[in-house]
């Protein structure tokens, strides 16, 4: 089995509090087949600074994400996951998702077969995307 390039994203929330339209989003992105979530955790700084690592078996109710991770695989280690949560300010939180992009297992594929490899990958910060679409508008 191929396996997509595999990505992590780290999303904060001030007041702690995961809405609905995540799980929403979440589950048509997963359900299209688009990603295959891999690993999906919580982060929480309490008032006091301390950490807490909130795996999606210690909820009594995951809120619909449980159906969309099967076998969770680690490939964060704990140092990873401090140094993501050092940046959370007290009575926030942060969710952290690992996923496969199922969409660029063929074509990763097809590129080994070819002899080639990846030699640069990143994202075009948002802010430049809304810019260019704003100039584009304009036109």
């Amino acid at each position: 089995m191929t396996l997509g390039p595999i990505q992590y994203i780290a999303v904060k929330f001030e007041d702690g509090n995961f809405h609905g339209e995540i799980t929403e989003a979440l589950t048509k992105a997963h359900d299209s087949g688009i990603i295959r979530v891999i690993d999906l955790l919580f982060l929480r700084k309490d008032a006091q600074g301390e950490i807490h690592v909130i795996e999606l078996d210690d909820l009594e109710d995951a809120g619909g994400f449980d159906r969309l991770v099967n076998d969770t695989i680690s490939l964060l280690s704990d140092d990873d996951m401090l140094e993501l949560a050092e940046e959370l300010e007290p009575n926030s939180a942060e969710a952290v998702l690992v996923f496969e992009h199922v969409w660029a297992a063929d074509f990763a594929a097809a590129v080994r077969r070819a002899g080639g490899s990846l030699v640069a990958s990143g994202f075009v910060e948002h802010e430049i995307v809304e810019a260019a679409e704003a100039y584009y508008n304009q036109l």
